[in-house]
């Protein structure tokens, strides 16, 4: 008979119910310990120098530290108008004639008065031509004359009954044919002069020459513009229809040309009547005394008054720059306090350079200058835990 041997029981496996919520618990945490980890990595659990700046304690005024009242100050608000430097009057001047360029006074940028000679072309068949014309003149003056004899010969002669009255026709006839060859011989001559003159091109106007479109030597043909000139500058600038009733021919007004870095004063000379309906702007012309500096096509800008309004101003030198913020030392009961604002509009207040203050700042503060305050010890500039 041989011996039992007992086994012991397997244990039993967790149902499978219970399985999924402990994976999904064990999930969970592997996700939360993987985040604390790149947390962890990237710094999170680090103090970070001037992330929370500590609060500076009032300080006591430094000594010769001046103080300026935060007021308000009244101005005119205005709005811009792009447009550009284009000329008042611009003249392209060309050829009439085919001939040679013989002489060539002009350059871009030359200034030049009326009248004075720009071009100069080959002008010596011109000369031949006119010579001969004077020549053609002076034979048909000679025939005239000669003609006026014969028919007051042949006239006195008819009358004593010595020449028929045919010759005396006939005479009279050659007379006519003469005075009308010399007049077309006049003619000639106006023509050859007038062709003549048109190998001297000069300045229309006095202005400033903008290009030449063409070099000594070349031939110039009729129609050909060889040289462009204009005269004053203006701005042409497209305003919109709610600001046109703002301005009248005749007023002066701001007109800035970044460029340059220019501001002046022009005179609004023409406000066009036809607007455009899709922009809903109308074209302003705006004139003036003009810097040499100031070009054809430069960007410029009108500024057209609008109603006054008063503005929380202080100056651009009570202004601290910390990092990407704007601040000010406040003065009050004799201690000072760093405070950040938000800044506005620079702007010139009895010659000195203001800025408009949106907030941080009440009307009756004073601040100190910026320049005349000794900057805070490292220590009070550190982060809690530095």
């Amino acid at each position: 008979m041989e011996p039992t041997v007992k086994t012991a029981p397997k244990p039993a496996s967790p149902h499978p119910l219970l399985r999924a919520p402990v994976r999904a618990f064990l999930s969970i945490v592997l996700v939360l310990l993987v985040t604390v980890l790149m947390l962890w990595l990237f710094g999170a659990f680090h103090a970070k120098v001037g992330m929370q700046p500590a609060a500076v304690p009032p300080q006591p005024i430094a000594t010769g530290a001046a103080t300026v009242e935060v007021r308000k100050v009244r101005v005119t608000d205005s709005e811009t108008a792009s447009g550009k430097v284009t000329p008042v009057h611009e003249a392209s001047i060309a050829a009439q004639i085919m001939e040679k360029i013989a002489e060539l006074n002009a350059k871009p940028g030359q200034q030049v008065k009326k009248g004075d000679l720009l071009v100069r072309l080959d002008d010596t068949v011109l000369q031949s031509r006119l010579q001969q014309a004077k020549a053609m003149l002076a034979a048909t003056n000679a025939a005239v004359t000669e003609a006026k004899g014969e028919a007051e010969r042949s006239k006195q002669l008819a009358i004593k009954g010595i020449v028929s009255k045919s010759d005396l026709d006939h005479a009279e006839t050659v007379l006519k044919t003469a005075e009308a060859t010399r007049d077309g011989a006049e003619k000639a001559v106006h023509e050859a002069e007038a062709t003549l003159a048109f190998a001297t091109i000069r300045a229309p106007m006095d202005g400033v020459v903008i290009d030449k479109h063409a070099e000594v030597g070349d031939m110039a043909k009729p129609g050909q513009i060889l040289v462009t000139i204009y005269d004053e500058m203006q701005v042409l600038a497209n305003v919109r229809e709610s600001l046109i009733g703002r301005l009248k021919e005749g007023q002066s007004i701001e007109v800035q040309i970044e460029r340059c870095n220019l501001t002046c004063t022009g005179t609004v000379s023409e406000i066009v009547s036809e607007g455009d309906p899709l922009a809903r702007t109308f074209p302003v012309k705006v004139v003036g005394p003009c810097r040499p500096e100031v070009r054809k096509g430069m960007y410029a800008k009108l500024v057209i008054p609008l109603d006054s309004i008063e503005l929380l101003v202080i100056p651009r030198s009570a202004v601290i720059r910390v990092g990407q913020l704007d601040a000010v030392v406040v003065a009050e009961g004799g201690r000072t306090e760093r405070r950040t604002v938000q800044l506005g509009r620079t702007l010139t207040v009895d010659g000195r350079e203001m800025v408009q203050v949106l907030s941080g700042l009440r009307e009756g503060e004073h601040v100190t200058d910026a320049g005349n305050v000794s900057p805070a010890p490292a220590a009070e500039r550190k982060a809690p835990g530095g």
